[in-house]
């Protein structure tokens, strides 16, 4: 990952996240029925897609928003003990080896709702408080 002071997320970050992700879940247990493809895919990603157009998000904000969306889970691919530190790992190690320029706050706002999802965690950013509306939108 190339750190720069300013470059926006675009749909290129969002489909590698989509690729990575479509990856480290096939190495998931199927024992885990909850934090998989059909929840990130399935549940997590529309409804983030929906709260963007309810408050009219657009432009990298949006790209931000839904590649977190794809990557808030991806941690249980590693571990189910704290898979969002592990989580924000794999998400930075995977943009890194690609080179991809990423700006920096962008990155720590990534990171910031990956570890924030944590159910016992307080969203902090409005980027946190999609993340968590989007994730447990099946509760209604």
């Amino acid at each position: 990952m190339t750190f720069v002071h300013e470059a926006p997320f675009t749909k290129v970050h969002l489909q590698l996240a989509i690729r990575w992700a479509k990856f480290l879940f096939r190495e998931l247990s199927p024992n885990l029925y909850y934090h998989n493809y059909a929840h990130t895919f399935g549940e997590v990603l529309p409804a983030m897609q929906e709260i963007l157009q309810e408050q009219r998000i657009e432009g990298s904000e949006f790209y931000k928003s839904l590649t977190l969306a794809v990557l808030h889970d991806i941690g249980f691919a590693r571990t189910y003990v704290c898979h969002e530190v592990a989580g924000a790992y794999l998400g930075r190690v995977n943009f890194a080896k690609v080179g991809l320029p990423i700006a920096l706050q962008d990155w720590f706002d990534i990171e910031t709702a990956i570890l924030e999802s944590h159910p016992l965690r307080k969203a902090t950013t409005d980027l946190s408080k999609r993340l968590k509306d989007a994730d447990h939108a099946y509760l209604g």
